[in-house]
């Protein structure tokens, strides 16, 4: 009976942690989606400048007639467009960002009804618990009740690190895609400068572009990396900042294609896509310390039960 009775203590703990969990997952995605709708509306102001910038030009305004007449109006038509592309890219990531986090706010909520019950199941469960090892040992009971409680704490921390690790892991596989990408962009754009022709330069811009698409992915793959975060706990240090990752991809637009004919844009991106590379690395190596000390740490509750046990 025991044996059924700590089963259900566990399931009904972890739905405890689980919705702990999802609420401040859920307060921490409402204020990010503030600040996406903020940037959203800021950047459609932008775009829609930009696109009335090219189109005064490509209209033969006062401003495009003066710039054809020294000559210079296909590179300053060519520059307004430029700008109008990142404007673009950028706005749609911010759509992109916008409809995912309110997807994932609908989900948690969805998830939390789930959850609601499990304290109070929680509570009654301990409460029978604790009467039948009163009746059997009442020395020990409270003991045993402390250990098997430490022993289910480590078993979600550790669930948890789990999750938080595989979650890095995808991130890194993104970034890696992206910066091999860029990699061979470097290179085709290195050939292209030499004089490679139309090939090299079709090449760099193939790799640029699929590069750039992993953005959203490379996004979405670190705000999940957040969330799993938000519960690993190590000694007195429970949360683990990554907020400036999020920061990158704008970094990346501006870098890349605000003059993407440039290699120092190339390897300016490329930078920042290693950067956060390596800080997620650094998270993902603090994240295996902490699961080889919650290891040895239930590990040594286990020892003390199995002693308690045997000695009742």
């Amino acid at each position: 009976m025991l044996s059924d009775i700590n089963e259900r203590i566990l399931v009904a703990e972890q739905g405890i942690e689980r919705f702990k969990k999802i609420t401040s997952i859920q307060k921490q995605l409402e204020l990010e989606l503030l600040i996406v709708l903020n940037k959203e509306k800021v950047l459609r102001n932008t775009l829609e400048k930009e696109n009335i910038d090219v189109e005064k030009l490509e209209k033969l305004s006062v401003a495009s007639t003066f710039y054809k007449i020294i000559g210079r109006l296909d590179d300053h038509l060519y520059d307004e467009r430029a700008e109008a592309a990142t404007a673009q890219m950028k706005y749609e990531q911010a759509v992109l960002d916008k409809n995912e986090i309110q997807s994932k706010i609908s989900e948690i909520s969805s998830e939390m009804k789930q959850y609601c019950t499990c304290e109070y199941d929680y509570n009654l469960l301990l409460k029978q618990k604790r009467e039948i090892l009163m009746q059997e040992n009442g020395e020990s009971a409270q003991k045993i009740i402390d250990i098997d409680e430490n022993i289910n704490k480590s078993t979600i921390n550790l669930k948890e690190i789990e999750e938080a690790l595989r979650a890095g892991s995808r991130v890194v596989t993104c970034l890696n895609y992206a910066i091999d990408k860029l990699n061979t962009a470097e290179n085709w754009g290195t050939w292209d400068l030499l004089g490679g022709g139309l090939i090299s330069d079709l090449q760099k811009h193939s790799a640029i572009d699929e590069a750039k698409n992993e953005i959203p992915k490379i996004q979405k793959q670190l705000r999940e990396f957040k969330s799993e975060l938000t519960d690993v706990r190590i000694d007195s240090n429970i949360y683990i900042k990554i907020d400036e990752f999020s920061k990158f991809a704008d970094f990346f637009f501006d870098g890349l294609f605000a003059d993407w004919s440039m290699q120092s844009k190339i390897k300016q991106s490329q930078e920042s896509l290693i950067n956060s590379k390596n800080q997620v690395k650094q998270v993902l190596d603090k994240l295996n310390n902490i699961k080889n000390n919650e290891i040895r740490r239930m590990n040594l509750f286990e020892t003390e039960l199995k002693e308690k046990i045997v000695n009742a």
